[in-house]
């Protein structure tokens, strides 16, 4: 191959793994969208979901506009696995609230490089953490994220810690605070978070697949609303147009905290490069009391 053909082929790469991706994206919208055209609407539904409608231009749009983040998320992921062999240590900073951030099936925390850079510039601790096997149990893995919070707060000081996540670490650090309602845990903020089951988990591969499936003994396990002398408030997030959260709807949640559905049909992956979205995280993070570090701007630690 000459040097004018190398170059010819990786400056297409690009736009052919974005058009891969973005088709992938389209196809789980329709299969979505397809088995989830009779699924019962509830009271939260019409509240939150009713008016949310957009026309096909808009909706096609968006679709490149996911698989072009999808394809950005695989390379962030691709770097934070380099970077997480050497993690810099947590700083000290008794006076800041940690915030944790998680990712969810299949994913690293990378993919949230450019929110946590966000929650970084308005002062905030941030950390990343993974979890040891996104195939185990959800409950395995909560209790394995308590273990990381208590971690958290010893390096740093903290009394408490805050906890931001997306798709499967959502359903994770709910879980977490459904079984350890006391837990030190200030509040929990989920992006694309399945926590009434995904009709997409029944393709996964796992025992968390399978607790992600509706109707699971996971998901009957922890209805909602609950009841607890300590409840710390779930919040969620969602975009309209998903091609992993089927139904949609499905992320929210009753009684528990803040329900959010995108204005623009936003899939998986792209509310966690949306500006609007990171607004309204920190709105969350203020509103539970989570602090900032003393001096804003300081460096924070992303440690994995």
């Amino acid at each position: 191959m000459t040097p004018v053909e190398m170059a010819l082929v990786l400056g297409l790469l690009p736009f052919v793994t974005l058009g891969l991706v973005s088709g992938g994206v389209g196809a789980l919208c329709l299969y979505a969208g397809w088995v989830g055209r009779h699924d019962l609407r509830d009271a939260l539904h019409a509240r939150h979901c009713a008016d949310r409608r957009a026309g096909l231009l808009a909706r096609a749009l968006w679709l490149v506009i996911e698989g072009f983040w999808q394809t950005i998320a695989f390379v962030l992921q691709g770097v934070h696995m380099v970077r997480r062999r050497l993690p810099p240590p947590l700083p000290r900073a008794p006076e800041a609230t940690p915030v944790i951030l998680l990712a969810g099936y299949m994913e690293n925390s990378g993919q949230m490089y450019v929110l946590g850079a966000r929650l970084r510039r308005a002062g905030f601790l941030v950390v990343h953490r993974d979890v040891p096997s996104t195939f185990r149990p959800i409950a395995d893995n909560a209790r394995w994220l308590l273990g990381e919070v208590e971690a958290v707060r010893r390096a740093t000081g903290a009394d408490t810690a805050a906890i931001v996540a997306h798709s499967m670490g959502g359903v994770i650090g709910r879980t977490l605070v459904h079984l350890e309602p006391c837990a030190p845990v200030s509040v929990v903020v989920t992006i694309a978070s399945p926590h009434r089951g995904t009709r997409m988990g029944r393709l996964g591969l796992g025992p968390s697949a399978r607790d992600m499936s509706p109707g699971s003994p996971h998901c009957a396990r922890f209805p909602t609303p609950r009841a607890s002398a300590c409840q710390v408030p779930v919040h969620s997030i969602v975009g309209f147009q998903e091609d992993i959260v089927s139904p949609y709807w499905s992320s929210l949640l009753e009684g528990e905290g803040d329900n959010v559905v995108l204005d623009v049909p936003a899939g998986h992956v792209a509310p966690l490069f949306m500006p609007s979205v990171a607004a309204q995280v920190v709105r969350w993070l203020e509103a539970a009391g989570v602090r900032r570090r003393a001096q804003a701007g300081a460096p924070a630690a992303a440690a994995a």
